[in-house]
């Protein structure tokens, strides 16, 4: 939470204790993610890399995105999920001529991820429900149309091995 002496006050609370760190408004989450595997790997040995999400807002945190402008007002608290990088994927969604990136839970389905009110906006969806859009697996050589219990499994099923990223195109 920022104050009104520029410094945003960064809670780690784990199961047995909290640990409180000062950064300056205009650090960027990467200060915030370096500073947490130098401390995890102090404390039990293990560091990873690290992203940052607002269950608020239903989004990750850019790294390069300074603290103040990523919602955060002062003197208010937002609580943000510390999430190993191993536990997201990058997906590319395209439709018509559009093509977004946003990176997102490997946990998550198809479905609910296009039912995002964010992703549905950046992606000029909001004129038709999104049952009315079929949805292509694009892969580097082929492609193939996802079911509909293909869509309510996670999105890391259909993560071929050895890459991060899933590029899925949408069409009516």
């Amino acid at each position: 939470k920022p104050d009104e002496t520029n410094l945003c006050e960064v809670k780690l609370i784990d199961a047995s204790q909290e640990h409180i760190v000062l950064f300056h408004h205009t650090c960027t989450w990467k200060h915030v993610a370096d500073w947490l595997q130098r401390f995890v790997s102090k404390s039990n040995g293990s560091p990873n890399a690290y992203v940052f999400f607002s269950e608020e807002e239903q989004r990750f945190f850019d790294l390069q995105q300074s603290l103040v402008s990523s919602s955060l007002q002062p003197n208010t608290a937002m609580t943000i999920q510390v999430i190993d990088q191993n536990m997201i994927l990058k997906l590319v969604l395209s439709f018509d001529t559009i093509d977004r990136s946003v990176y997102v839970l490997k946990s998550r389905t198809i479905t609910s991820i296009l039912k995002n009110t964010e992703i549905c906006e950046k992606m000029h969806l909001t004129e038709n429900s999104i049952e009315d859009y079929m949805v292509t697996l694009q892969e580097i050589t082929t492609s193939r149309i996802l079911s509909k219990n293909e869509l309510r499994q996670p999105i890391s099923t259909h993560l071929r091995e050895g890459t991060d990223t899933i590029h899925l195109r949408l069409s009516l």
